[in-house]
């Protein structure tokens, strides 16, 4: 055994002076040990002070230790290309070369058909503690039985990274040399069961507290995360997601029960400032998560939410609606748009006591975006399409203002409002399309309200992040 570490080593020292007449021979040499069955009778392994964990690479046969030092008992038997080990070991300070693990303590023992496991240490910079039953065999896949496995903090964004340059690790070492040891990779591990907890989790701009899930790795590279739960943005979140490790794709299911909206839509779909209130609902989203611009340009799926006492500052605003809107062709001017603003505003038409809707997602993109509001005031019905990747949106926005915006006002302010209002156009006859009429009578309490004062109907088209996506407002009757 002594000899055949020896001689790797020297036969490797030997490769690096990288002479070209004797690279062939010195490869064949390492080939030939590499296939030799050396064989170990009660081979004890048995440390009084801490040695070089580096030793371990030679009998596996992979670079599982970049550095290290361990303590240990053991006793191996059978042969260099299937070791049979029983007893202790402890290792400190180790640098595995997967996911860019660094233990800083950890606990091995063998017994004859399990391997226990206690360490603690960090992974992509996540500190974790880990307890694990390993099955006893050095043969590929590594089997893990059971896993228990908690991160103080764990970075989704650093995760994903990681993933992404699996890839480009991967093709290194295929271009490498056919007889250096590789290193270990994810296609060698197969979890049956996992429970994993976390403290934190990051997702793109996103801290959620108190995750729990179970999870599974097959040999075919499926992650299966099954049951997740965690608290996020002031409410609780729950799901199930897969995660295919050779092609990338994601599938996620997720119920959202009384989250922030402002949080989640502005952190996950960069919608600033668009949405407020307690929202619930569920995604169904699939993408390919090789990285997040990936994701967004595959993103494809389905929503459906409902937001209470919620807010649309700005697509469920109507002083908003006005003010960005294209009425200056009209010969409505700055004054007479300020005037409405300032009679309307105290009515806080952006408010709803209810917000729903759905929509499905198709490449990036948004589409069939149905979205009902109901308020005091003003009643909304939106749809059309929004592209996630560019925020550009294509909608309509459809109104209902009540005879309440005239009545809390005095004789001389209605008078006021009224003039004020009659100074935007109606829409033409021949706009008014059996297709309008349909749309129309989706506004929330259309069909059974008495008491609707104006109905209105807004051109939505450009960066709704932006000022100028309101093309035109106008009256339909």
């Amino acid at each position: 055994g002594i000899d055949y570490f020896l001689a790797r080593k020297v036969l490797r020292k030997f490769e690096q002076l990288n002479v070209s007449y004797i690279r062939d021979e010195i490869d064949g040499y390492i080939e030939f040990l590499d296939k030799t069955n050396v064989k170990f009778n009660n081979f004890r392994v048995k440390t009084h002070n801490p040695t070089d964990a580096k030793i371990f690479n030679i009998i596996f046969k992979k670079p599982l230790m970049k550095q290290g030092v361990f303590t240990s008992d053991l006793v191996i038997n059978g042969t260099s290309l299937a070791p049979k080990i029983l007893g202790q070991l402890d290792v400190t300070s180790i640098d595995v070369p997967f996911f860019d693990a660094t233990v800083n303590d950890i606990h091995f023992d063998f017994k004859k058909d399990i391997v226990s496991i206690n360490s603690k240490g960090n992974i992509l910079t996540n500190r974790i503690t880990l307890q694990a039953l390993l099955k006893n065999s050095t043969s590929i896949p590594i089997v893990f039985e059971d896993i228990k496995l908690h991160f103080d903090n764990l970075n989704l964004n650093k995760i994903t990274e990681t993933l992404h340059d699996y890839d480009a690790d991967i093709y290194k070492q295929q271009l490498a040399s056919k007889n250096q040891m590789k290193e270990l990779d994810p296609s060698n591990i197969v979890i049956k069961k996992a429970e994993v907890t976390a403290d934190t989790i990051t997702l793109k701009a996103l801290d959620a507290t108190d995750f729990i899930s179970t999870i599974t790795l097959d040999n075919k590279m499926l992650l299966d995360m099954k049951d997740y739960t965690f608290k996020l943005a002031e409410g609780d979140v729950s799901g199930h997601m897969q995660y295919n490790m050779l092609n990338k794709n994601v599938k996620l299911y997720s119920q959202i029960n009384n989250s922030n909206a402002h949080i989640i839509s502005e952190s996950l779909f960069d919608l600033k400032g668009q949405l407020y209130g307690l929202v619930t609902g569920d995604i169904e989203f699939t993408c390919n998560g090789a990285n997040q611009s990936a994701c967004l340009k595959t993103l494809a799926g389905r929503v459906e939410f409902k937001v209470t006492d919620g807010r649309m500052p700005k697509l469920g605003s109507l002083e908003y609606l006005l003010k960005a809107a294209n009425l200056a062709k009209s010969g409505l001017t700055g004054l007479s748009i300020n005037g409405i603003i300032d009679l309307i505003t105290p009515l806080k038409t952006g408010e709803f006591s209810s917000i729903s809707g759905s929509y499905i997602v198709e490449d990036g993109v948004a589409k069939n975006i149905n979205i009902y509001s109901k308020g005091k005031d003003l009643n909304l019905y939106l749809n059309g399409s929004y592209n996630i990747v560019t925020s550009i949106a294509d909608m309509k926005v459809y109104g209902t203002l009540s005879n309440n915006i005239t009545t809390v006002f005095g004789k001389l302010k209605n008078a006021s409002l009224n003039t004020l209002l009659n100074t935007i156009p109606l829409l033409n006859k021949n706009e008014i399309s059996p297709e309008l009429e349909t749309e129309i009578k989706k506004i929330p309490n259309y069909e059974v309200n008495n008491n609707i004062f104006r109905i209105f109907a807004v051109d939505i088209d450009g960066d709704i992040n932006g000022i100028n996506y309101v093309k035109s407002f106008k009256w339909v009757k």
